[in-house]
């Protein structure tokens, strides 16, 4: 409750990410630290937004480098290709 008195410090900063590939996950798990770390916030909320149509946010575990080829496999069965218009 005490924060109602404050104005909260905001920090805004992009990641940019360049695939290689038409269907590739990229972790950014480090840029994001990073930004974190250079807003010099304490404590408070990380919000993370993916600007486009093709892009995606997702929360995994990478302990086992099969996940991201496991979870392509799924959006395949979900989505294949040329099932949609545009």
């Amino acid at each position: 409750m005490a924060a109602f008195g404050r104005a909260m410090k905001q920090y805004n900063s992009i990641i940019t990410v360049a695939t290689d590939k038409p269907r590739q996950l990229v972790d950014i798990t480090v840029e994001a630290q990073e930004a974190v770390a250079r807003s010099g916030v304490k404590s408070g909320l990380c919000a993370l937004y993916a600007q486009g149509a093709t892009a995606a946010l997702m929360i995994q575990e990478n302990d086992d480098p099969n996940i991201t080829l496991d979870v392509l496999d799924c959006l395949d069965q979900v989505a294949p290709a040329g099932r949609w218009r545009h």
